[in-house]
């Protein structure tokens, strides 16, 4: 695509409405059996997909890479996606199933149905699983899947990509712990695709197993060592101070990808409005659920470690469920066996989203998403939502 400069482009606008006007005047009355562009949108796009795994590799005591084919009962393909989104999989746990985001860690070439034609490779994906504690659905994934099992999963999503119409040609990537996993799709594109990019990823990480993960990532990177730099922190040693020891023109040209906690996130982000650096060059990735919503200043002390009702309106019908101050409203439903979409957990995408009709909610300002109109005519997230009192809840199915 080439771009013109912002006044003739937007000239242009006017020029196609004109063109547009003439082409459907010398159109057929006769409405279309068949729509071209929506069939190759469903192909390109399916709307969900059936995965198989296809293998499962050990890294290390609490790194598993998992890859996964198309089913042999799914007759579509992989959808198109981009280095740095992440795939939403539906996990089945015995009377409930829950969704649960992961970073596509393999590059979209690698799933793409004319790849590896000649090394006889079936299109594939793979995420990056690390051990968590107290995480019910990674346990249940750490001791349950196994070769050859088929799941759920929806994809691509996510704005954790590069641009090149928006974004700079350096980058600085900032990743903690398994937030390394987006970097590794990225880093493969650059060097398939030759892309004129520079790229410097500051790495820290709190357990000596995730070392693998980097580890990897650096015999990527020695392939073109003039475009990818990898740097990694000790313990002793902050984001915030390092980057400003490089030279001033990168930090102030370059864009800005984050990739770790919400606490970390914060902390670097002060340090970058600091240096001047625009919103529009930060770029950050879903956080998933806040680890202890309690450790946020803002969250109303009298609402800790208190249970309150929850009446849930689904279609017309009513369910009265009970729900903890400290878990959000969607972890609340997925307890109750009350299904309800959801993909991002961060409340990014608004699959999720529901109606207030009575009650208070509190919401990190952090992941507020939410429109003004949506405030104002009660609509929240529930992934990222906890309840502060008794309430009413209409989840729009």
């Amino acid at each position: 695509m080439k771009v013109n400069g912002l006044i003739r482009d937007l000239s242009a606008l006017k020029r196609i409405g004109v063109k547009r006007k003439e082409r459907i005047l010398d159109a057929s009355p006769k409405p279309l059996r068949h729509d071209p562009v929506k069939a190759l949108a469903r192909i390109l796009h399916p709307e969900r997909s059936l995965l198989r795994i296809d293998s499962i590799i050990d890294r290390s005591e609490e790194v598993k890479i998992i890859k996964f084919t198309l089913s042999t009962e799914d007759n579509s393909r992989f959808p198109v996606f981009q280095s740095g989104q992440y795939l939403s999989l539906t996990i089945d746990m015995d009377n409930t199933s829950v969704n649960r985001t992961f970073f596509i860690s393999s590059p979209p070439f690698k799933a793409s149905p004319i790849i590896d034609q000649e090394a006889n490779c079936e299109p594939y994906i793979e995420i990056i699983v690390v051990k968590k504690e107290n995480s019910i659905s990674n346990d249940f994934i750490w001791k349950n899947w196994k070769l050859g099992k088929e799941i759920k999963a929806t994809f691509p999503h996510g704005r954790f990509f590069y641009e090149p119409l928006r974004d700079s040609k350096n980058l600085i990537c900032i990743a903690e712990d398994a937030g390394i996993s987006p970097f590794y799709s990225l880093v493969y594109e650059i060097i398939q695709k030759d892309w004129d990019l520079n790229l410097i990823i500051f790495y820290k990480n709190k357990s000596i197993q995730n070392m693998v993960l980097i580890e990897d990532l650096k015999k990527l990177v020695e392939a073109v060592p003039t475009k990818l730099k990898i740097i990694v922190l000790n313990d002793n040693q902050v984001f915030n101070q390092e980057i400003v020891k490089l030279e001033k023109d990168i930090i102030n040209k370059s864009t800005y990808f984050v990739c770790c906690s919400q606490e970390m996130y914060k902390n670097i982000y002060e340090e970058l409005i600091k240096l001047k650096i625009p919103n529009r060059r930060i770029r950050k990735q879903v956080y998933g659920e806040t680890q202890d919503i309690y450790d946020e200043i803002d969250f109303p002390t009298a609402a800790k470690e208190k249970k309150f009702k929850i009446t849930i309106l689904v279609n017309q019908e009513e369910k009265i469920i009970e729900s903890l101050a400290k878990e959000t409203v969607l972890v609340t439903l997925e307890r109750a066996g009350i299904e309800k979409s959801s993909h991002c957990r961060s409340g990014e995408c608004g699959f999720c989203r529901s109606r207030i009709i009575e009650g208070d909610i509190f919401v990190n300002t952090l992941v507020d998403s939410r429109r003004g109109k949506d405030k104002e005519h009660g609509y929240f997230h529930p992934c990222v939502s906890y309840p502060i009192s008794d309430m009413t809840i209409d989840i729009l199915k």
